[in-house]
């Protein structure tokens, strides 16, 4: 979010904006200036003297409240990794000290959480849309997970249980299907969704036991 270089000057006004009177139109010179929150600056008067790096403290204050504000909305919708939340607030035109200060602040009250975000990513996607662990992988990169906090959280995970999930739910769809077009559908199920060529075979055996039990 760009703002524009302010001279110094006088603050001649000081006005609640109508559609919403948490927030006050500052004047300056006899000219609107920029706005702000009453709670940031209870201390401004009619009368005073504002230099231009007070004018700029003011309005990188407004900037870092305005930011983290936006965060927060952006984080209601669901968790975020830090990078996601970096490369929004970039996207927003926020300058980097700005996206620095927010970040922190967000990493220190919990919002953001690299570690809770990738076992809740894992959690969904299991839950939701189970992939292979490759897959799993790949999309936390993307995110921006460091490879650390991914090797950790992937740990444990099981693709065969994964695959199952997967096959278990379409069992009765396909359970008309002779040996080789369940083998077929099975198999181009599975790889679609990343999972190695061992796993999709102790599926299909898995599958075809359970529909056809000897």
């Amino acid at each position: 979010m760009r703002s524009k270089l302010m001279m110094p000057g006088i603050i001649t006004g000081l006005k609640p904006q109508k559609s919403n009177n948490v927030r006050l139109s500052i004047f300056i010179d006899g000219r609107y200036a920029f706005s702000m929150e009453k709670s940031l600056v209870p201390d401004l008067r009619v009368g005073q003297s504002l230099s231009t790096s007070e004018i700029d403290a003011l309005k990188r204050l407004e900037e870092n409240r305005s930011a983290y504000h936006r965060a927060l909305r952006y984080l209601s919708l669901r968790l975020r990794s830090i990078d996601e939340m970096k490369r929004y607030l970039r996207a927003k035109e926020y300058k980097l000290p700005v996206i620095d200060c927010v970040i922190a602040r967000l990493i220190k009250e919990k919002y953001l959480d690299d570690d809770a975000f990738a076992r809740a990513w894992r959690n969904d996607r299991m839950r939701f849309k189970p992939r292979s662990a490759i897959v799993l992988r790949h999309e936390l990169q993307q995110k921006g997970i460091d490879r650390d906090v991914i090797l950790n959280v992937l740990a444990d995970y099981d693709d065969c249980a994964a695959a199952w999930q997967l096959v278990n739910h379409r069992l009765k769809q396909w359970k008309s299907l002779d040996a080789m077009n369940l083998k077929n559908k099975i198999h181009g199920f599975l790889k679609q969704r990343g999972f190695d060529f061992d796993t999709i075979s102790e599926t299909y055996q898995r599958a075809k036991q359970q529909l056809n039990p000897m």
